[in-house]
């Protein structure tokens, strides 16, 4: 394949999408009613647009994609580095990020490449939540809270960063959470 997005089939684009715009339609639709204050029905709103930004994320890897971009690769030989020595390089400037995978690794079998991959996707729905964890301490009123959530939601934030492991991307996306 030479192109992900073209040998995909449209429908699976189309209906990602329209996943998304229902996710956060209902969403809205109860902030505008304010019957987010009788009805948990918005959580499956924004459950929707967690899992559709699953979706987008894990196309690559569902269409069989070992990885498609360099930096990545460095990365999972800094955790080749720790796995394999128990050290790190000289040069690795996120030891933190590394040790946690190595460790994650050792701990539950689960191949460097499948974590380092499909992590950075968690990361990225984490994001979602965290937004609205963050909005709820700090947005008094619970409709500003929810629009904050749904535009986390429905914006691929920080590109790249929510696919590969980059370690400087963790940590934007991580950042809400501080």
């Amino acid at each position: 394949e030479l192109d992900i997005y073209a040998s995909t089939p449209i429908l699976t684009w189309m209906f990602l999408t329209l996943a998304i715009l229902g996710g956060a339609s209902v969403t809205i639709q109860h902030v505008v009613t304010k019957s987010y204050e009788k009805s948990w029905v918005w959580l499956l709103g924004l459950l929707v647009l967690v899992l559709c930004r699953l979706g987008y994320l894990y196309i690559p890897y569902i269409r069989d994609y070992a990885s498609f971009l360099g930096d990545n690769i460095t990365q999972w030989g800094y955790i080749q580095d720790v796995l394999s020595t128990g050290h790190f390089y000289i040069g690795n400037y996120y030891p933190i990020t590394h040790s946690l995978i190595s460790q994650t690794i050792l701990i539950t079998g689960i191949p460097t490449g499948y974590l380092a991959n499909l992590g950075a996707a968690v990361f990225s729905a984490f994001y979602i939540v965290v937004i609205f964890l963050l909005a709820t301490a700090v947005l008094p009123d619970r409709s500003h809270q929810l629009l904050a959530t749904v535009v986390a939601g429905t914006v691929m934030v920080v590109g790249e960063y929510n696919v590969f492991l980059i370690p400087n991307g963790w940590s934007i996306l991580m950042l809400p959470l501080l």
